[in-house]
């Protein structure tokens, strides 16, 4: 059995097929789902059935165990990280670049340190395009990290928001002062990025 998450012990008595060892006010939510893909999958009617929702990184394996051992030291905490992130999806751009990776063959250093510096300064635009991007406001919350050849920015979005944001956010995208790069929007997802659970951080 792996763990998938955490929600209110009250919450997922409210299902008849879900599958979770209790925690004092808390719920280890269980699954026999062996690969990272099925979990995932798991997490997902998770966060469309309950609106408090705290999930575990897909690939982290996190045995039902594990989840007690964290939450024995993190009570508070995860009570706390429910009520802060109720109601909330994560809604993702990947963001490739597109242009060209600087050839090595037959260059001089200089050449390759020149071409390989204009990768990161665009990378650089990027990250502080996308740490913008979206509306402003208390309840939006956002992760910028830079990928191999590319940007992930994750955002984090009231549910009943969704919809309105990701068209807005396609606009956005439409519009961006970005050169060849190759965006797509993803989600909404289970606030993976904002929770810093016992195998996310």
């Amino acid at each position: 059995m792996m763990a998938v998450g955490i929600t209110w012990a009250d919450v997922a008595r409210t299902h008849d097929q879900a599958q979770f060892s209790t925690f004092g006010d808390l719920a280890i939510i269980r699954t026999h789902a062996a690969s990272a893909r099925d979990r995932l999958a798991d997490m997902i009617a998770c966060h469309r059935r309950w609106s408090s929702f705290l999930p575990f990184a897909p690939r982290s394996r996190a045995t039902p165990q594990m989840a007690a051992a964290w939450l024995a030291d993190h009570h508070a905490r995860a009570r706390a990280e429910l009520a802060r992130l109720d109601g909330m999806s994560q809604i993702s751009i990947l963001a490739q670049d597109d242009q060209a990776a600087p050839k090595t063959t037959g260059e001089t250093l200089r050449a390759r340190a020149k071409a390989h510096a204009i990768r990161r300064d665009r990378s650089r635009k990027a990250c502080h395009f996308f740490a913008q991007i979206g509306p402003a406001g208390p309840k939006v919350d956002r992760k910028t990290r830079v990928l191999p050849g590319g940007v992930a920015t994750d955002i984090l979005v009231p549910r009943s928001a969704v919809p309105a944001f990701a068209d807005d956010l396609a606009q956005q995208l439409r519009q961006a002062p970005l050169e060849n790069w190759h965006c797509m929007i993803t989600g909404p997802w289970p606030p993976l990025a904002f929770f810093e659970g016992p195998c996310n951080g």
